[in-house]
């Protein structure tokens, strides 16, 4: 969204600029959430402000770190993956001596610049920037005015080949990846589901595609401006769609006029969605849906009298709240007043004491990038099977999320020698770990939530004996496995094995048998 005003406002920016200076920036941007503004279009770059896990706000963080760059005019969209943060503009910047692309990297820890690009493809010149997700730590997927490309994310190099599969190139905007794909909204077309593996592409039809959010049940769904299919629910797998269509007319505020990313966001812990179904450039207040009881609700959260709802709406991953900026009403100078507030998902009331009010200026809010996350955590220590046979493992019942939604985990599994194992994990991390011959090897275990991951080492022991033991003659203290891999008991002795339900279990690499 952009708004062109003249006004003079030298004070505005005198003011903010001197109350930027004066701060003393973070060394670490990991335990809070950065502000994404559009900016100031004809006087300044856009901005990207940082609010620590204490409430407080620092202002034009990424310039202040860095004294030969800025980011470009109209940033709209940006992602936190892995150790790096994305970040796209409609237009790049020079000014001041500093310059800002289109696409700019940064270092997530610190905010540093690492790349940019001035210019993207699409256009007879230069094409506006769109959305961006990385499929992986090594590929990335740029969106534009003019479809979408592949980017090398080791190199930063931006393809040439467009990849939406139509003759006439459209805007590409919000994108989301789901397990081994990347879904793409594009304008007009529907959705585009792109595998990063070879870059083929699927259409789904749906014109009037706006965005994506993933319910707390692991669900994605395509959120639309049709009145007689406001949701479209997609297997990641599969690409089946199941249509939600609302009583009445409550399709999603159209982000395409002049793009923006789509105002909606999914509850963290229940099958509700929040998004904004009117559009306008005055909106006030948020809708919700429940997927469970199919209850729609008009008005669900309201801005405070007076205040209008600007950029993005949002969940906080950690709190569950859903966070929403608010400008105060009318045109001009009203655009220089912005507040951050925090709402109570199961009250919809917004909490007074977490409310920031900004430093007067024109920040034009964008979004909020959460850059908290921290990576999986596999809890399995070991496994056993029998030569010839087969243990069926759902990697994500012995895997820990500290923040975040378990069911965008993405897995996968190698054994360090396939002579004596092989694993194998499918779509939704369910493993398959076959023993071959006798012997010993370990399985690596790889579990990645939004590019921060972790690598677990896990000993594999292939042998017809640890076929069937014996509970009575083993008093050794270990942990109990079923033999999904789920561990039963901790520091078990014999006793309290005995005392399981009856059936098979692995203990100190042994099978035991529970009569």
């Amino acid at each position: 969204m952009k708004k062109i005003f003249t006004l003079i406002g030298a004070a505005l920016m005198a003011g903010a600029a001197m109350g930027a200076d004066t701060q003393t920036l973070p060394t670490s941007y990991l335990d809070g959430t950065l502000m994404l503004n559009e900016g100031w279009f004809g006087h300044d770059a856009a901005t990207m402000n940082y609010v620590n896990g204490n409430g407080q706000i620092f202002y034009r963080a990424y310039q202040g770190v860095n004294s030969e760059y800025c980011l470009g005019n109209t940033s709209q969209y940006g992602q936190v993956f892995g150790n790096r943060v994305f970040v796209m503009s409609k237009q790049n910047y020079s000014g001041d001596g500093r310059t800002g692309g289109r696409f700019i990297c940064m270092n997530a820890t610190d905010l540093k610049f690492i790349a940019q690009s001035i210019s993207l493809p699409g256009g007879p010149n230069d094409s506006d920037g769109r959305g961006f997700c990385a499929a992986n730590e090594h590929k990335g997927y740029v969106g534009t005015a003019a479809g979408f490309y592949a980017i090398d994310l080791d190199t930063y190099v931006i393809g040439t080949t467009q990849l939406a599969p139509t003759e006439s190139p459209k805007q590409s905007g919000d994108m989301i990846r789901y397990g081994n794909r990347v879904f793409v909204a594009q304008q007009g077309l529907g959705v585009v589901a792109v595998d990063p593996a070879t870059d083929q592409t699927t259409l789904i039809d749906l014109p009037q595609i706006a965005g994506f959010t993933v319910t707390a049940d692991g669900s994605l769904y395509a959120a639309c401006s049709d009145a007689n299919g406001e949701f479209v629910k997609i297997d990641p797998e599969t690409l089946a769609t199941e249509v939600i269509d609302i009583e009445g007319s409550h399709g999603i505020a159209s982000p395409w006029g002049t793009w923006r990313l789509a105002q909606i966001c999914a509850d963290r812990d229940r099958n509700i969605i929040y998004y904004v179904s009117k559009g306008g450039w005055t909106i006030s207040s948020v809708s919700a849906y429940n997927l469970d009881t199919k209850e729609f609700t008009e008005t669900y959260l309201s801005a405070p009298t007076g205040q209008q709802i600007y950029g993005q709406i949002s969940t906080d991953p950690s709190t569950g709240y859903i966070v929403v900026t608010c400008t105060e009403n009318g045109y001009g100078s009203h655009y220089a007043n912005n507040w951050i507030y925090y709402f109570d998902p199961t009250t919809s009331a917004y909490l007074t004491d977490r409310t920031i009010t900004l430093e007067t200026y024109y920040w034009f809010p964008s979004m909020m990038l959460f850059n908290g996350f921290r990576a999986p955590q596999i809890t399995q220590t070991e496994w056993a099977v029998t030569p010839g046979k087969e243990l069926e493992v759902k990697l994500s019942e012995i895997t820990t999320l500290p923040i975040g939604n378990k069911h965008l985990i993405v897995y996968s599994a190698e054994s360090s020698d396939p002579a004596v194992c092989t694993a194998t994990t499918d779509f939704r991390g369910n493993m398959v770990l076959a023993g071959l011959t006798k012997g010993t090897a370990t399985v690596t275990v790889t579990a990645e939530y939004q590019g921060r991951l972790s690598r677990t080492a896990i000993p594999v022991t292939v042998d017809t004996n640890v076929g069937i033991g014996s509970v009575e003659t083993d008093d050794a203290v270990c942990d109990t496995y079923d033999l999904a891999g789920r561990r039963v008991l901790t520091g078990a002795s014999a006793a309290d094995i005995r005392r399981l339900p009856a059936g098979i279990y692995i203990a100190g690499g042994k099978k035991i048998i529970v009569k």
